[in-house]
């Protein structure tokens, strides 16, 4: 089996680098559930910092959503300011979404 391993990974190196990313999408969509979840925990979770990073760009966006949203509210003088409270309010309930803990989740006891 490590002969076959090994062959596997000899072609995908043989691979021209635009190539590489179809034949990965060809074997991920073809491997098990368990395959997936062995390949996931091999290749780890994302640093901390990673993590962090892609909290503060989502919170940013979010943020900016919220606050551009009601600036943009308040200065609508007369107009149909509906559909514009509602993006904002579906940026906000994302937010909260964010921040719930996960119903899921272990408990703390």
């Amino acid at each position: 089996m490590a002969t076959e391993v090994t062959g596997f990974v000899d072609a995908y190196d043989a691979l021209p680098p635009q190539k590489r990313g179809e034949a990965l999408r060809k074997v991920v969509s073809r491997a098990t559930p368990e395959e997936k979840e062995e390949a996931a925990s091999v290749l780890g979770r994302p640093s901390s910092r990673a993590r962090d990073v892609l909290w503060f760009v989502v919170f940013g966006i979010l943020a900016a959503v919220i606050i551009g949203g009601g600036l943009l509210g308040v200065r609508a003088d007369g107009s149909d300011e509906t559909a514009l409270y509602g993006f904002v309010g579906i940026a906000l309930g994302a937010v909260v979404g964010l921040l719930a803990p996960s119903p899921g989740g272990r408990s703390g006891g």
